[in-house]
């Protein structure tokens, strides 16, 4: 199978169209997340500064806001090195984030970035070709 062959055939397809229902997930998993969780996972963090400041500022926003904070927990949650060496994060409040929601937050990160990374990776095979 030749190169022009490969991107008419039916795999090449899948490939292109597969990360198309991560993002309709990833919206419903922030929805659900934003109207059930979001105020408890703010809760469990009385004492980092980067998500109380965010949260008063965000959490009036509506659902960009929320969908915001999401993320913002996500990225402290998934990545938490960064913020507990800046001081923005406390490391205790990390580890006794409960886990319920952590696999909530783990789940909708994951999604996301799989999502984002092949449509990326897709669209770039794309504009090289």
């Amino acid at each position: 199978m030749t190169l022009a062959e490969f991107f008419k055939s039916w795999f090449w397809f899948a490939i292109v169209v597969a990360p198309v229902p991560f993002a309709p997930v990833s919206f419903a998993l922030s929805v659900y997340i934003s109207q059930h969780h979001l105020d408890e996972m703010v809760k469990a963090f009385p004492r980092s500064r980067h998500i109380v400041m965010a949260a008063a500022v965000m959490m009036s926003n509506g659902l960009f806001g929320r969908f915001v904070m999401i993320l913002k927990i996500g990225g402290a949650i998934t990545w938490p090195g960064p913020m507990v060496r800046a001081g923005e994060m406390d490391a205790e409040e990390i580890r006794a984030f409960p886990p319920h929601l952590r696999r909530w937050i783990r789940a909708k990160m994951w999604i996301t970035i799989v999502g984002f990374s092949w449509g990326c990776t897709v669209g770039l095979i794309i504009k090289l070709t």
